[in-house]
């Protein structure tokens, strides 16, 4: 009997027992950490009264105000008026970024852009003679400029614009710099200028480039032949709103015997070099803005396109690299790459070796097409394309294989 008590009672502690005996997991959930938004020193720039400036002594070569009207985001806002010359050794400014104190940006170096927000005081351009530095307390210092790509609007006039120099565009690898220990911004003033510039920041933002080195990243292996410059959303310095001197033409180049199966993209040029005129250049992307890798192909490989003409611009011709010991090589436009056609065509073939440093660039991670007008200049260029070249890059129009 004593054994039956013993084995009801026990069932039924087991019955009860059943209710309590809720799943539960080993491990409690911990939300996915925010690099950015634990990162505590967003603002740079927001008034002089609020963030601390530095190389406000008045210098013969510059001059820096702190105007109330018109300002964006404080009290105030900076005004820059310089012209640099040899009396002055160095013309720039800083800020005491966070106070000076130790700054760790490694964990928001490919997810963060410094961004600024900035008008001329006339006129109208695409890009300025600044320079941006980032210090760390081992006195080294890592540079970036503005990319056209990171203009809002694509120009910057007499209207605020908005500006971001993404973090990673910094060259503090191969300076050397601690980004676990910055000291403080700066900004490096060079030839001449007159701008606003308010709301200095750090902002999250997605980058239009490659990671930074050791991370993943979009690459694009290049092929031979490669067209190139296709589509009109990546190239940059093409506004007619602000300048007349390059237009897209509808429809594209096409030459009698170009052959061109399919449309792409062509450029009208009509420049007139004047003071004051500074929009003479424009680019686009290998492709996409992806990291482009030619370096099986760099070696027998040249730069093609088509031009119309009555003479031979003065057209400066550079290949740019997203990282390298030298990010861009360059070349001038000669007689001896052009090999006429009908109808006032030419054939363009510019060959990679004919590019001075060309080993320099790093090849695995190519960027972007840039070509600067020199001088006076009417014509009409496109069809670019990468293709297989082996002849002599002194004599590129004779070589038969073309």
């Amino acid at each position: 009997m004593m054994k039956l008590n013993f084995f009801a009672g026990f069932a039924l502690f087991c019955l009860a027992s059943c209710s309590f005996l809720q799943p539960v997991s080993l491990y409690e959930e911990v939300a996915e950490e925010d690099a950015f938004a634990d990162f505590p020193f967003k603002e740079i720039f927001t008034d002089s009264q609020s963030s601390g400036v530095n190389g406000l002594k008045k210098q013969i070569c510059k001059t820096i105000e702190f105007p109330k009207e018109g300002s964006n985001v404080g009290e105030d806002h900076i005004h820059l008026k310089w012209n640099k010359t040899a009396d002055c050794r160095y013309v720039g400014m800083g800020f005491a970024w966070g106070n000076y104190q130790g700054k760790d940006l490694t964990s928001i170096v490919d997810i963060a852009a410094i961004e600024f927000i900035i008008r001329m005081e006339q006129g109208s351009s695409t890009k300025l003679p600044l320079f941006f530095s980032i210090n760390d307390y081992g006195n080294k210092a890592c540079r970036s400029k503005i990319n056209y790509l990171d203009i809002e609007g694509g120009v910057i006039d007499t209207n605020w614009t908005r500006v971001r120099i993404p973090l990673q565009t910094f060259n503090y690898e191969q300076k050397g710099v601690n980004l676990a220990n910055i000291k403080d911004f700066r900004i490096e003033l060079q030839q001449s200028g007159n701008v606003h510039i308010d709301a200095i920041r750090i902002v999250r933002h997605d980058h239009a480039y490659p990671s930074s080195p050791g991370r993943n990243s979009s690459e694009y292996v290049g092929l031979l032949p490669m067209k190139i410059g296709v589509g009109q959303t990546h190239w940059w310095g093409i506004n007619p709103a602000y300048s007349e001197a390059f237009r897209f033409i509808p429809g594209g180049l096409s030459s009698i015997e170009s052959n061109a199966s399919t449309f792409q993209e062509a450029v009208q040029v009509d420049y007139l070099k004047v003071k004051g005129n500074v929009w003479n250049d424009f680019g686009f992307a290998f492709h996409q803005w992806d990291r482009v890798n030619l370096s099986e192909i760099y070696r027998t490989m040249a730069l093609h396109f088509e031009i119309k003409s009555t003479a031979i611009p003065k057209l400066r011709v550079s290949l740019v690299s997203y990282t390298g010991p030298q990010r861009s090589i360059q070349t001038m436009l000669r007689p001896e790459h052009v090999r006429p056609l009908d109808g006032g065509y030419s054939e363009v073939y510019i060959p990679i070796k004919g590019f001075k440093n060309y080993e320099k660039v790093n090849w695995s991670a190519m960027q972007e097409v840039r070509m600067k007008v020199l001088q006076n200049a009417q014509f009409e260029i496109g069809n670019f394309e990468l293709i297989e070249f082996r002849g002599n890059p002194e004599k590129p129009t004779q070589w038969k294989g073309i």
